[in-house]
C-alpha cells in the first residue's frame, strides 16, 4: 500500500462516506466515478434530460489541462505566447448545465481552444459559472494569426463602467525590492511600473491585509499583438465561491458535432488546490497531473512555489495558506507536492476513463487509504457535485436561452474588440503608435455584461487598499521616472 502522512483538507468526510463503506465491505464492488455512491436508477425524467444523455462519440473528458482564465489567471510578465502550428477550429455550440451556483450575478461564460503538446492539437476548456469580481466584466481571450501559426491572447477582467482600454508600450522589467516583514492575514503586492504622462514610472511594492472571505489579484499587464493592457489589483472570491469549474475535453480526429456540448463534470476544488501549476510562458493556470520532470522542464511551476519578481508568493496560494482551515495546511500540501514528484504518493489520473479505472481497481485492491482516494478523484459529475457550504439551483428552461445568448454576445464583443484593436497593429507603425500617448480601444456602451450594480456579496468588497502611490507620485517622495535604466 502507498503510505503518505498527508491530509490536505478537512471537511471532506461527508463526500467520502460511501468510499469508506465500500472499503469496509469483505467484497468490495466497483467504485462508481465521482465522490460517492450512485443514487437508485431513477427513470431519465427525474434524473435530469442533460445528465441522463451518454457522452458524445469521439468527446474525451480531461482530469488536467487549463484552468479556465475567467476562473482563475495567475499574475504573470506580459510577453507573447507561443505559436502554434494549427489553427484552432471554430468554437464548439455548447449550452450551460442545467445547474449553477444559486444567488444572483452569476454568468455562464463560454469555453475556448487550447494547444495541447502532448495531443499536438487543441482541446476544448469548457465554459464556467462565475461569479465575477466586484465591479468586473470579462473582456474574452481570443486566437490571432501569427508569423508561422497561431498566438493566444489572454481575456482580462475590465471595469464594467468603463467602454474603453488603454493599450501601452511594454513596461521595463521590474524592479528587485525588498519585501518587508509580513504580519499573519497579509500578502504583498510587488511593485510595478504605470504609465503616466507618455513615460513610465515605479510604485514601490506595499503590503496588503487580507480578510478572510476575499482574495487580493494582484496587479498585471497583458500582452497583445497592439500594446499591452493594464489591470490594477483588485479583490475576487475563494475558488469556491467564484463557480464551478468543469473539466477540459478533447475531441477525437476532427471536430464534428451534430449536438450541443454541455459541460457534466465539475472539478473538485480540494484537488484542484492539490495539483495546481502555473505555466508563465501560456499565463494560465493549469491542474491536474503534471509531477515529472519534462514538465518542470517546459516551465510548469507548482503555484506553492510560483511567484512574481518582489513577490513572497502567488496572491492566491497567499490566500489559502492563511484560511484555508486548518493548522499546518501549508506544510501539508508542500508535503503532498513533494511526495507526488517523487512518486511516495499517487498522482491524479489523467482523463476521466482513466480515473473510474483508478478508483475500482484501488477500492478491489484495498491499495489506497480513503485519503489518499479523496487526493485523486479531480472530477465529480454535476448530478452527484457537493457544493458545500453553498447551494446550486436549477435553471428553468426559458432562462437557458438567456444564458446561452447572453454568451454569445459576450463572444461577439471579444470578435468586435479584436477587430479594433487589429486596426492598430496592422497599420505597422510600430512602437510609432505609442508616440502620442496611450492607444485607446473603445466599444460601444452597453457590454452584455455590465449591468447594473448589484450586491455581489453581503457587506460589498473591501476598498482598494492604500498604495504608496498616487497621482503626485509615491507617499514621501516624487516619481521615479525613467524607462527601466
Amino acid at each position: 500500500m502507498l503510505q503518505t502522512p498527508l491530509r490536505l483538507t478537512a471537511g471532506l468526510g461527508v463526500a467520502w462516506l460511501s468510499i469508506a463503506a465500500v472499503l469496509a465491505q469483505p467484497s468490495p464492488p466497483p467504485l462508481p466515478p465521482g465522490v460517492k455512491s450512485p443514487a437508485p436508477a431513477q427513470p431519465p425524467a427525474e434524473q435530469g434530460r442533460r445528465d441522463a444523455s451518454p457522452l458524445p462519440q469521439g468527446l474525451e473528458v480531461q482530469a488536467r489541462g487549463p484552468v479556465h482564465e475567467a476562473f482563475a489567471e495567475p499574475a504573470t510578465q506580459p510577453s507573447a505566447s507561443p505559436v502554434v502550428p494549427k489553427q484552432p477550429p471554430a468554437p464548439i455550440e455548447e449550452l450551460p448545465p442545467e445547474e449553477k451556483p444559486a444567488g444572483e450575478g452569476v454568468q455562464w461564460i463560454s469555453g475556448y481552444w487550447q494547444w495541447d503538446e502532448d495531443r499536438n492539437n487543441h482541446i476544448w476548456i469548457s465554459g464556467c459559472w462565475r461569479l465575477p469580481p466586484p465591479g468586473k466584466v470579462w473582456l474574452p481571450g481570443r486566437w490571432q494569426q501569427a508569423t508561422g501559426g497561431w498566438q493566444w491572447v489572454s481575456g482580462n477582467w475590465v471595469e464594467a463602467q468603463q467602454s474603453e482600454v488603454q493599450l501601452l508600450p511594454p513596461p521595463p522589467a521590474p524592479k528587485q525590492e525588498a519585501v518587508p516583514q509580513l504580519v499573519p492575514g497579509q500578502v504583498y503586492e510587488p511593485g510595478c511600473w504605470m504609465y503616466r504622462q507618455n513615460q513610465y514610472v515605479w510604485r514601490p511594492g506595499f503590503a496588503v491585509t487580507v480578510p478572510n472571505g476575499w482574495v487580493w489579484t494582484s496587479a498585471r499587464y497583458t500582452w497583445t499583438p497592439a500594446g499591452c493592457l493594464f489591470a490594477e489589483g483588485h479583490w475576487d472570491f475563494p475558488l469556491r465561491q467564484r463557480g464551478l469549474l468543469f473539466a477540459p475535453v478533447a475531441f477525437a480526429g476532427a471536430v464534428v458535432k451534430t449536438t450541443p456540448y454541455i459541460p457534466r463534470y465539475v472539478v473538485r476544488e480540494e484537488c484542484l488546490l492539490g495539483a495546481l501549476f502555473v505555466r508563465p510562458v501560456n499565463h494560465h493556470y493549469y491542474f491536474g497531473d503534471y509531477f515529472e520532470q519534462r514538465y518542470e522542464k517546459q516551465g510548469y511551476v507548482p503555484w506553492t512555489r510560483y511567484h512574481l519578481p518582489g513577490a513572497v508568493c502567488d496572491s492566491l496560494f497567499g490566500y489559502y495558506r492563511q484560511y484555508a482551515g486548518e493548522r499546518g495546511w501549508e506544510q501539508s500540501i508542500q508535503t503532498l507536492y513533494t511526495a507526488r514528484y517523487a512518486g511516495r504518493a499517487p498522482r491524479p489520473p489523467r482523463t476521466l476513463i482513466e480515473q473510474e479505472t483508478f478508483i475500482r481497481t484501488a477500492t478491489v485492491q484495498r491499495s489506497l487509504t480513503v485519503n489518499q482516494l479523496q487526493q485523486v478523484a479531480v472530477l465529480t459529475p454535476l448530478a452527484q457535485y457537493e457544493f458545500k457550504g453553498h447551494k446550486l439551483e436549477k435553471i428553468r428552461r426559458e432562462d437557458v436561452a438567456g444564458y446561452r445568448q447572453s454568451a454569445a454576445l459576450l463572444a461577439q464583443f471579444g470578435q468586435q474588440f479584436q477587430q479594433r484593436e487589429y486596426q492598430f497593429y496592422s497599420d505597422k507603425r510600430g512602437a510609432e503608435r505609442f508616440v502620442n500617448g496611450p492607444v485607446v480601444v473603445k466599444w460601444k456602451k452597453g457590454h452584455p455584461h455590465g449591468g447594473g450594480p448589484e450586491k455581489w456579496k453581503k457587506g460589498g468588497a473591501p476598498p482598494f487598499p492604500g498604495d504608496p502611490f498616487d497621482d503626485d507620485g509615491p507617499k514621501g517622495g516624487k516619481h521615479k521616472k525613467g524607462k527601466g535604466k
